[in-house]
């Protein structure tokens, strides 16, 4: 959501006795301050605010008293203003990139989880700064369109310290330990490709399409574009995004048919993925091609796979239309959609690429897929791509 639209429902929730979510889940806070009250309120669904108070927003509403003074000027809001700072920092034993934002004029304080992946998390907090201006009582709360948080309504308290510098550092203390943050956005990936996982039930349209299809009969192809790329009405059975990651070779380190999410490249950094899942998952491999211009080629490196592999460049991508495929590698038994190591003429330049790697439960064969930019095939792994980093795959926190 834009930083408008937040101060557009908290103007709004500041008139009512309650603003929540369509659900009637989490709710928005809103700032008060009422003159002379000396402090800011909230409202969840049924939920009240003390004079100086915090309401927060989830079902039947939760309150904490006491907070600045209504004339009193925060030396610590006012340091927080509208500002962004990130490190890594330790959570539950991994260690995770931590992005928090401030809205301090509106009271919000929002924290992104890997912001670029894997397992990303936003959260979103109303926050109170007590008279100590160093002490602030926060409430979690879900704005709708949001996960479902199960920690929603959550009160917390935390201790911040911002220091001059340049540039600056935010010092926040819990009582699990002191976190410390330098002012500034964690830094987008600027080379490889997005990787979205989406894992599927068996028996489902999904599984069906090949994982469940007799090897004589071709791959459902739109079945399969569609739920990778997320037009599916089958929901996926746990997802997953990652960006900045090569499209590097899967292989299974065991031999014994144990390759799982976590083993897919990219997956496994910033404390890695939550998801475990071994066998039927789909990755989509979104971005671009650094392209000199002239002849570009793709091939699966020995045209050999237990499972399916597609490849869309350029105007292809995302396109629904089997006309439209560069490369298919398959391994049922009707013949591929096309040559085993097509080339076409592109102009230079960024060029749209778009490929979808299909897992089953069968033994995995290696898979390696290569191109050919006019000086011989190489791994895709070292090919200069650049990320698709849109706010609908990454979308804000503020």
């Amino acid at each position: 959501m834009k930083r408008t639209d937040w101060l557009a429902v908290v103007l709004a929730c500041s008139l009512v006795s309650a603003c929540g979510d369509d659900g009637g889940g989490g709710g928005y806070g809103a700032a008060a301050g009422a003159a002379g009250g000396g402090g800011q309120a909230g409202a969840g669904a049924g939920g009240t605010g003390g004079t100086g108070g915090l309401a927060g927003g989830g079902s039947g509403g939760v309150a904490a008293t006491g907070g600045t003074g209504g004339s009193t000027q925060s030396a610590l809001l006012a340091a927080l203003g509208t500002s962004v700072w990130s490190g890594l920092q330790t959570r539950e034993g991994k260690q995770r990139a931590i992005q928090l934002e401030f809205d301090a004029g509106s009271l919000l304080w929002a924290e992104t989880r890997n912001p670029y992946g894997p397992a990303r998390r936003r959260r979103l907090r109303i926050m109170q700064v007590q008279g100590d201006d160093q002490t602030v009582n926060t409430t979690l709360t879900v704005p709708a369109g949001w996960p479902v948080d199960p920690d929603n309504g959550k009160q917390e308290s935390y201790s911040l310290t911002v220091t001059a510098g340049s540039p600056r550092t935010l010092q926040v203390v819990t009582s699990a330990g002191t976190e410390t943050y330098t002012e500034g956005a964690w830094p987008a990936p600027t080379s490889g490709l997005t990787a979205i996982v989406r894992v599927f039930a068996n028996g489902g349209a999904m599984a069906g399409a090949f994982c469940e299809k007799s090897v004589v009969s071709g791959p459902d192809r739109s079945v399969i574009w569609n739920f990778a790329r997320a037009k599916s009405t089958e929901l996926a059975l746990g997802e997953d995004i990652v960006a900045g990651v090569p499209l590097a070779s899967w292989i299974d380190p065991t031999n014994a048919n144990q390759f799982a999410v976590t083993d897919i490249p990219g997956m496994n950094t910033l404390g890695g993925t939550l998801l475990s899942d071994q066998f039927n998952f789909i990755v989509l491999y979104t971005g671009t091609i650094t392209h000199a211009g002239g002849s570009l080629g793709l091939r699966e490196q020995n045209d050999e796979v237990t499972d399916a592999i597609w490849a869309f460049l350029g105007p292809g991508v995302g396109s629904a239309a089997t006309s439209d495929v560069f490369l298919e590698v398959h391994g049922h038994i009707p013949a591929d959609l096309t040559p085993d190591a097509p080339s076409a003429i592109f102009p230079g330049g960024d060029l749209a690429a778009e490929f979808m790697v299909l897992r089953c439960s069968t033994a995995l064969k290696p898979i390696q897929i290569e191109i050919n930019q006019g000086s011989g095939f190489v791994s895709m792994a070292s090919a200069a791509t650049k990320p698709k980093l849109d706010s609908t795959l990454f979308p804000p926190a503020l």
